[in-house]
């Protein structure tokens, strides 16, 4: 029996080896880019680490750790596995079949990895056929002793292999050879198993699938002295402790390499997308851009070589023997006037632009624009795109839609500051759509608010003085009494900012979608004209319709110590001239004279607006049946408005207001002034498009209570 036979077991650190195999050049699929191979044959190949021995690859099913081959193994240039840019592509699948190991493995992309793709045509046309596997040896079991073959060496048998990688080699060794990876700077254990010369060949026989060489015949045996059985016992111990150490290590060291591979392949993608994406701006071409790419150039040196590139042609120096010649001013506004209408008309926007350009209050942000699309007209966006490059003398011939809007979006028209002609096209009639929509959307405050300038976005106060009252008497020859500046209140407003982004995908463009200009553009603009409607209006539904908390006090904007609750009940002639009444007799903040205000606007909910009105024109008094009674408060306001934001609170509940230009209850304010919203165009990388963000700055404060007054009604 083997188990009588002397042996003996010893473990050794021996790096990781490679070994020669081969593609199937017929096996190329160009479509999905995978490719077959032999990785081996388990044929011997001559080692010499602690003592030469011949070495035997077993293709035992059992033998072989076949699952990091088969969890997505790499394939290397060269067994090159340190360096990012030798990682080639995949191991799709590997496996053992009729005596040999063959896998099927997957080359990256050529736009991904130029280099890579660059090797898998070689492999494509039979250039490159030798490929070599990497693998570590775990146990070595002799099944032939060195002393009955001619050159006296020993053959170990592989019984606990795995392989770790694939890779493209540019010259394979000889059949009977192998060579050390350039990877193989880690060692790992490996347990290696000598017998005597019988105990090797029962070795043989009992195991059929090892490949037999004929042997000459065997020389005398020697006899070895058999190590105790607890003595093998500790050595095979220790070498299992030892092997579970550094296994541990290893894969631990594993983990951290492929955190660090992740994220220098992301790196390498990012670096590669940016330096396409500069060189793109310009007409350097592909190849310009994979050269920078295989070089390792930095994307800041390639985006200096692109903007001073730009920044020739757009100057109309010669570039290549060849000079630019560029449009002057007069046909650029000529075309971003024409086309800008002609996006209006297309997208159904042309009423809108055209009321909005016609209010006092938007009429100057909507000077110089035209709604007349003279040769433009019926143009659609790729077209616009198309006229915006040739206009800066750029040849689009050969060009397919999706090159042109991707060049004109990108095109830069004077070095670095500079921007094309058509994203500048677009941000203008994104603007205007954007503007009209907000302008035309039916909002009331303005029409009971006041409008406050802000110099920043910090508080800006303001102030209500008190009154002198009276002037003092001056008696003849009597001496003028100096007079102090009364206390008076402090109020502020702290504007915020609202916003949003518009996004124009590249493919919207080229399918010619208006819908950013009649859905998002429209809707955000109308968006933002309500955004301050319903916050005027919290102010006033706060608190149960006694309105949000005055400034500087605890109690709501309309209580009873502040005089400003008009009478209860139904509104009828008596109770809105009740509510006249209260507000004339309001004081100033130093409580010496009357501010005698008149109601200006009545503000209540839209169930009760008809009967506003009514009240407001009839001569006689609409609620008796009384003939020739006349209505005292005919007229009393100029502007009835009818809220449903006062709805959802009260359907009863209504308000008097002053005239906001003379003494402002309510008051929205904007920077300087500035009431249009901004909208600017922006493009990011990771956007195969342009973006607008479109940003509202405002803000919206009580800023006195004796201009209005409110009715509970019944």
């Amino acid at each position: 029996m083997m188990a009588d036979r002397p042996t003996s077991e010893v473990v050794h650190e021996i790096p990781g080896l490679s070994f020669r195999a081969s593609f199937t050049p017929s096996s190329v699929n160009v479509e999905k880019r995978t490719a077959d191979m032999v990785w081996t044959t388990g044929a011997r190949v001559k080692r010499g680490f602690w003592e030469p021995y011949w070495e035997e690859l077993s293709l035992d099913p059992s033998a072989v750790r076949m699952q990091r081959l088969n969890n997505g193994a790499p394939l290397l240039a060269a067994h090159d596995g340190y360096d990012l840019d030798a990682v080639l592509g995949v191991v799709v699948s590997a496996r053992l079949e009729k005596g040999k190991g063959t896998a099927t493995v997957r080359f990256a992309k050529a736009e991904d990895d130029p280099a890579a793709d660059v090797v898998f045509r070689k492999v494509k046309d039979g250039i490159l056929c030798n490929v070599s596997v990497g693998y570590r040896v775990h146990k070595l079991e002799q099944i032939e002793d060195g002393r009955t073959r001619d050159d006296k060496t020993p053959v170990l048998l592989a019984t606990d292999w795995e392989p770790m990688e694939l890779s493209v080699v540019p010259m394979g060794a000889d059949d009977g050879a192998g060579f050390r990876s350039s990877s193989s700077k880690t060692l790992n254990p490996c347990v290696v198993i000598t017998r005597s010369p019988t105990a090797a060949l029962e070795t043989r026989m009992a195991d059929p699938t090892t490949p037999v060489t004929p042997q000459p015949a065997a020389a005398a045996p020697v006899v070895v002295p058999s190590a105790s059985q607890q003595e093998l016992n500790a050595v095979e111990g220790a070498a299992r402790a030892a092997d579970a150490q550094r296994r541990t290590e290893r894969e631990a060291t594993e983990k951290v390499a492929a955190e660090r591979t992740e994220r220098a392949v992301k790196e390498e993608r990012q670096r590669s997308g940016d330096i396409r994406h500069y060189v793109g701006m310009t007409d350097l071409g592909d190849a310009f851009a994979e050269k920078m790419i295989r070089d390792g150039a930095s994307v800041e040196s390639v985006k200096d070589i692109a903007l001073k590139y730009l920044d020739k042609r757009s100057r109309g120096e010669s570039i290549d023997g060849h000079v630019r010649m560029q449009a002057g001013d007069d046909a650029r506004d000529k075309f971003i006037r024409g086309a800008c209408a002609s996006i209006f008309q297309r997208s159904g926007q042309t009423r809108t632009i055209e009321a909005a350009a016609k209010d006092p209050l938007f009429a100057d942000q909507f000077k110089g624009i035209s709604l007349d699309p003279g040769e433009f007209a019926g143009a659609k966006l790729r077209d616009l795109a198309r006229y915006s490059l040739e206009l800066r003398g750029v040849s689009v011939r050969r060009m397919s839609d999706d090159e042109i809007v991707k060049r004109a979006l990108e095109y830069r028209d004077a070095g670095q500051q500079g921007t094309g002609d058509f994203p500048i096209l677009l941000e203008t009639a994104v603007n205007k759509t954007f503007l009209g929509a907000y302008a035309q959307t039916p909002v009331s405050w303005r029409r009971f608010c006041g409008v406050k300038p802000l110099n920043d976005f910090r508080a800006s106060t303001f102030y209500r003085p008190g009154t002198f009252s009276v002037l003092d008497s001056v008696s003849e020859h009597g001496e003028v009494q100096h007079k102090n500046i009364p206390d008076g209140e402090k109020m502020s407003i702290t504007p915020a900012t609202k916003g949003n982004i518009v996004s124009l995908s590249r493919r919207a463009i080229v399918n010619d979608d208006m819908g950013v200009f009649n859905d998002l553009a429209g809707g955000l603009g109308m968006a933002a004209a309500n955004t301050i409607e319903a916050a005027v209006y919290a102010l006033l539904t706060a608190n149960t319709g006694t309105g949000a908390n005055y400034p500087g006090d605890s109690n709501p904007l309309f209580y009873s110590t502040r005089n400003n609750i008009g009478p209860t009940g139904a509104m009828t002639i008596a109770t809105i001239d009740g509510a006249r009444a209260i507000m004339a007799k309001q004081k100033d903040p130093s409580a010496k004279v009357y501010l005698n205000l008149r109601p200006a606007k009545w503000v209540g909910p839209v169930e009760l607006e008809g009967q506003a009105r009514v009240f407001n024109t009839n001569a006689t008094d609409p609620t008796v049946n009384t003939f020739g009674v006349t209505n005292r408060v005919q007229g009393l306001v100029d502007d009835v408005i009818g809220s449903a934001y006062l709805s959802a609170q009260s359907t009863t509940r209504h308000y008097f207001f002053a005239n906001p230009a003379q003494f402002a209850v309510l008051a929205v304010g904007f920077i300087n002034g500035r009431e249009a919203p901004e909208v600017l165009s922006f493009q990011t990388p990771e956007y195969d498009g342009v973006r607008f963000r479109i940003l509202h700055d405002h803000g919206e404060a009580i800023m006195d209570y004796r201009g209005a007054v409110t009715c509970a009604g019944a």
